[in-house]
């Protein structure tokens, strides 16, 4: 048995060999993610020159007082994205928008774009608001894709960060991605053992990041909430339950906020009547960001950080326990046959820069 959530992160189109585990003359497959191929950028090497090879690279004198990652946090119709949007322009940083399960899909084909999604399981926002209570496993399958997106966009942050030294805004995080798991398993979605998996999941791998610097929470009650939701008019959305959005705001008031302010900086706001973005800026600047994990850090500390975000093999694997679950494995002739036809419909059989288009002569690969 073996489930690669791994394997739905790095498809940027290196070719990777299928491998699946037996369990009593049974072999499995990922079901969530049947095609999805890892990247091999910097699986070997992550540093630029022979020099930094060895001695690592530099990179605490690229950072200035906005070298911070700031996450904006809240319930479902809060307001996090105009939000987190003006709060970056205000602070030069850069806006990171919501992670969702084509996160990976428009990295490599561009905004708005994706592949065809039986290729990550036919898994969707739409149809988790649709029937939640699916009996495929859709619900909890869904949940796992968002995990993994949000993990490898966290991931991207952190490497964006090292790399420039700028600082970034994001609306949500890997970090509050439990609340929804959560919230959901309190609602029936899905099995204990699915909640269980979740965990081990979540066990194996967040420790590797580091937390972001500073959490923003936006409070907003249920009532008003709906309200919002059913304003912005998206028809997927007219049903959630009410039941489902106070499971999230408990979740954050209960857990998250507790647990993240050990680790982060976290400013609180009723957004009730939404409020003066300048005055949250102006908060933003009188803090001190003392005893934070950040302040521990050093080039050697952070080499390391970067060598395993850079590596993007790494980061999926570390999503990686081979176990079986009916909600997320399936044959392994179904999953051969499914990656056989994305690299025939999409040219991913080789790595990338490799495959060569229809009519390109194959002289062009002894340039490569």
């Amino acid at each position: 048995m073996v489930f690669h959530i791994c394997r739905m992160g790095m498809r940027q189109g290196a070719h990777l060999k299928l491998s699946a585990a037996k369990l009593c003359g049974l072999t499995l497959a990922p079901k969530m993610a049947p095609c999805m191929q890892v990247s091999y950028r910097g699986m070997f090497v992550s540093t630029d020159n022979l020099i930094t090879f060895f001695t690592g690279h530099k990179f605490m004198h690229k950072f200035d007082e906005r070298s911070k990652i700031v996450v904006v946090d809240g319930n479902i119709g809060c307001g996090k994205s105009k939000f987190s949007q003006e709060l970056a322009a205000k602070l030069g940083m850069k806006y990171m928008p919501e992670a969702h399960v084509h996160y990976l899909d428009e990295l490599e084909l561009g905004p708005g774009k994706k592949y065809d999604p039986k290729y990550i399981g036919n898994v969707s926002l739409e149809r988790f608001y649709k029937d939640p209570f699916d009996k495929d496993g859709h619900s909890f399958r869904f949940q796992m894709m968002m995990y993994a997106m949000r993990f490898r966009q966290y991931a991207d942050v952190l490497e964006h960060l090292l790399k420039t030294g700028q600082g970034l805004v994001m609306e949500r995080s890997v970090y509050s991605d439990y609340i929804f798991m959560e919230a959901m398993f309190k609602m029936g979605y899905f099995r204990k053992a699915c909640y269980d998996y979740y965990n081990e999941i979540k066990g194996i791998s967040l420790y590797r990041l580091r937390p972001p610097h500073l959490v923003i929470y936006l409070d907003a009650p249920v009532d008003v909430l709906q309200k919002r939701i059913k304003e912005r008019g998206k028809e997927t959305e007219a049903e959630i339950p009410s039941e489902y959005l106070q499971h999230i705001e408990d979740g954050y008031k209960n857990r998250f906020l507790p647990q993240i302010s050990e680790t982060s900086e976290v400013l609180r706001y009723d957004w009730t009547d939404y409020g003066d973005i300048d005055l949250v800026v102006d908060e933003i600047q009188m803090l001190k960001f003392e005893h934070l994990p950040w302040n521990t850090e050093d080039d050697v500390t952070l080499d390391k950080l970067y060598r395993f975000v850079y590596n993007k093999y790494h980061v999926a694997r570390c999503m990686d326990i081979p176990k079986y679950l009916p909600e997320l494995t399936f044959g392994a002739q179904e999953f051969y046959d499914l990656t056989r036809e994305f690299e025939e419909k999409y040219n991913k059989h080789y790595a990338p820069g490799y495959n060569l288009k229809e009519g390109e002569p194959k002289w062009k690969l002894f340039f490569k």
